[in-house]
């Protein structure tokens, strides 16, 4: 029966409004015939054209009516009414995001590079924009450039690191000269300690004359003290923004092109690749994150932690792998009583914030990106995560066109397999059958007649390709070749 009952709602239809019409009119109208006369109400008699004209806009209503009942179910709504059922629970649609990049510039000791200056990628042409200005000093850098102020026969030269984001102290890195020094004795002995005793950390260099001291790992950053020299060169890390919403992808190491020319600026760079932005959420997307919030209702679970870092900016996936055992676990590589967070995007510390914020007293993080994160009290915990693992997927493919392939055609099937690859996540295998369905809606005008993966070029393989738990598929068109027999 049509209508709000206690199973729900059930719309009548078109079909069922005409017959209901053709009923009623036979029952209003039976006093005015005369025996054996029958109401014609055929579709193309006249009272049959009335009650279809009726009919339609009754179906509509009920149309809308059966949408308006839906919009109250979070499994139903759309658009509008889905935006508002996820505001009453605290969650939002998302907008459209830009691409961020970690960038490293590296210039003259001293120079500030403004908030507002631009960057180019040279693969895809995009624009970044620096977001917050950077001085290239000692403070919090990843690199600087030394050379002894004064050059002194046994004489101990020495400068201090503090690793920022750890619970070590400042370290201090020491160096004495012997007789007859040179700068170039005491920047060689310098060195040599450094890379001997500190690499864990830092890791030394030469460039030209000067030593070239550096963090080895990019997910950190130094405070340095080096009062016996002089300091010519500093690198820096800085947020830079997309100037274009949307996903934008930037490989490591391709974002090299200073569009603000500054005068001290030497170079810049992504030692990562960028953190991918986003377009509109959509309605699925929406329906799903406000699904998952109400774990967030329950603090101190996996579901919190993993809840808490997917809504960050710039995360794309998470995986928490967990051991309640005493044993250890060897893959995943998971101590006892602990858990394993894999994060892909997002910033580090707000990532490890989150983690802190909603894991388990007295439950450890293992990973091996590591930060450390202050209590109430001021004192710094460890904790860690770890990023996964690009695995590159290599793909030939043999083709048969015919006349209506268009002329795009390669570059439609690269794009839907990059599509649909790009949609795996960490640890989910490349299943080769399932290959097919993104090559053949890609267009039309041809058929497959071979094709080969693998991880790297020339690929051979017929079957999966089993991705590990700390592994992500990486491909880019150009991984893609595809021949015409």
């Amino acid at each position: 029966m049509a209508g709000l009952s206690t199973t729900g709602f059930s719309v009548k239809r078109l079909t069922d409004i005409i017959s209901s019409l053709k009923a009623s009119a036979n029952t209003e109208f039976s006093g005015f015939l005369t025996s054996g006369d029958v109401l014609d109400t055929t579709d193309n008699s006249v009272l049959g054209r009335w009650i279809k004209i009726i009919a339609e806009p009754l179906a509509e209503l009920w149309e809308t009516s059966q949408q308006v009942y839906s919009s109250f179910d979070i499994n139903q709504a759309t658009g509008v009414s889905l935006e508002e059922l996820c505001a009453l629970g605290g969650v939002i649609r998302n907008t459209a995001t830009a691409s961020q990049a970690l960038l490293v510039s590296k210039g003259t000791y001293g120079v500030t590079i403004p908030d507002g200056s631009y960057v180019r990628s040279a693969n895809t042409n995009k624009v970044f924009e620096f977001q917050e200005a950077i001085t290239l000093n000692e403070t919090g850098a990843t690199a600087i450039q030394i050379t002894p102020t004064v050059v002194a026969d046994s004489t101990a030269y020495s400068f201090t690191y503090k690793v920022l984001g750890s619970n070590l102290n400042p370290v201090t890195v020491t160096y004495t000269s012997g007789v007859s020094a040179t700068t170039s004795s005491i920047v060689n002995g310098l060195m040599a300690v450094v890379n001997a005793s500190h690499s864990t950390y830092i890791e030394a260099t030469l460039v030209g004359a000067d030593l070239l001291v550096q963090v080895t790992n990019q997910d950190y950053a130094c405070d340095f003290v080096a009062t016996q020299f002089t300091i010519n060169k500093a690198k820096k890390q800085t947020l830079a923004t997309c100037t274009e919403t949307g996903v934008n992808l930037q490989d490591v190491n391709t974002i090299e092109t200073i569009q603000s020319p500054l005068v001290g600026w030497d170079t810049v760079t992504n030692p990562f690749a960028a953190i991918a932005g986003k377009v509109v959420e959509t309605d699925a997307e929406l329906r799903l994150r406000f699904l998952q919030a109400k774990f967030q209702d329950g603090s101190n679970t996996y579901e919190a932690i993993y809840a808490a870092i997917l809504k960050l900016d710039g995360v794309q996936q998470v995986v928490i792998y967990e051991n309640e055992t005493d044993i250890a676990f060897v893959s995943p590589p998971v101590p006892a009583h602990s858990f394993y967070p894999i994060v892909l995007g997002g910033i580090t510390t707000e990532i490890a914030q989150a983690i802190w914020d909603n894991k388990p007293a007295g439950i450890l993080s293992y990973g091996t990106v590591t930060t450390g994160v202050a209590d109430s009290q001021g004192i710094l915990h460890d904790i860690s995560f770890d990023r996964p693992t690009d695995l590159p997927i290599y793909i030939s493919l043999n083709i048969t066109v015919d006349s209506t392939f268009p002329t795009d055609g390669e570059d439609l099937i690269k794009a839907s397999l990059v599509d649909y690859l790009s949609t795996l996540g960490i640890g989910e295998d490349v299943l080769y059958s399932r290959l097919y369905t993104p090559i053949n809606s890609a267009t039309g005008g041809f058929y497959v007649s071979g094709m080969t993966i693998g991880t790297s070029a020339s690929p051979v393989g017929t079957s999966n390709i089993s991705v590990d738990y700390n592994e992500i598929v990486n491909i880019s068109a150009s991984n893609i070749l595809v021949s015409f027999a």
